[in-house]
């Protein structure tokens, strides 16, 4: 009965102890950032001064997926 429950805790342990590679996150960073600076001005030519706005939200949007992600890095808590 208790075996299998080590089993899984062990699985869980490894997977909190995988870091992720900073050469990943930094990439991964640096992209999404160059990708929102370029949006407004691939909006401009259709939406004009309302791409403000718009690319405002998307970046928003963007950066709070990018926030969530960093807090479930680390599923387990902040250890």
């Amino acid at each position: 009965c208790i075996a299998p429950l080590v089993d899984q805790m062990g699985t869980c342990e490894r997977i909190r102890n995988t870091p992720v590679p900073l050469s990943y996150t930094l990439h991964l960073r640096l992209i999404m950032l160059l990708w929102l600076m370029a949006y407004p001005f691939q909006l401009l030519a259709t939406f004009g001064w309302y791409s403000i706005m718009i690319a405002s939200f998307v970046d928003f949007a963007v950066l709070g997926i990018e926030s969530m992600a960093c807090e479930v890095e680390k599923p387990f808590g902040y250890g």
